[in-house]
């Protein structure tokens, strides 16, 4: 209950509107259609390090279906919560059938889809199939010197090879 209301409120806050689906649907551009593929990634990779809370994720997921769109509200069937490279279970991690119901909960496969993403380097399923992507910030140090990560670093994951990006351009 506190994890949601703090996300929901930080969405209101951010897009300026009074309910959450409105809120959703404001930080997505026009192109968003009740059909609409949305993507969440989130990483799991250490159970011991701190990883994006299902609480959280859940928040993100009962907000999204809030959105309108057209007389109609936007279909869990439509989100995918994946991650590639883990080395523990979503299960396991707390990301269940019964916490997300009618959401694709995705242990992801990677595939070269041609279409220049990173010099073609092999990435999610998921991804490649999403219309719109949320990249779910992983509150994590990192044994390469840096302190804290967020933005790209949570896309361990989402590309092949992901150790092969460290000092990539």
């Amino acid at each position: 209950t506190v994890v949601k209301k703090m996300v929901d409120d930080s969405i209101l806050y951010l897009s300026g509107e009074k309910e959450i689906g409105n809120a959703w649907k404001a930080v997505f551009p026009s192109t968003l259609t009740a059909k609409s593929k949305i993507a969440i990634k989130i990483n799991i990779l250490n159970n011991r390090n701190p990883m994006p809370h299902p609480f959280s994720v859940m928040a993100i997921t009962k907000g999204l279906q809030q959105m309108e769109i057209d007389g109609t509200k936007f279909p869990a069937a439509n989100i995918t919560i994946y991650d590639m490279n883990n080395r523990n279970s979503m299960n396991g991690s707390g990301y269940t059938d019964a916490r997300f119901p009618g959401i694709a909960l995705v242990k992801d496969s990677a595939k070269v889809y041609g279409d220049g993403a990173l010099n073609n380097r092999s990435y999610a399923k998921s991804l490649n199939e999403a219309d719109f992507l949320i990249n779910v910030f992983s509150p994590r140090g990192h044994r390469q010197g840096s302190n804290f990560t967020i933005g790209f670093k949570s896309h361990y994951g989402t590309y092949s090879n992901p150790s092969g990006l460290h000092g990539s351009k």
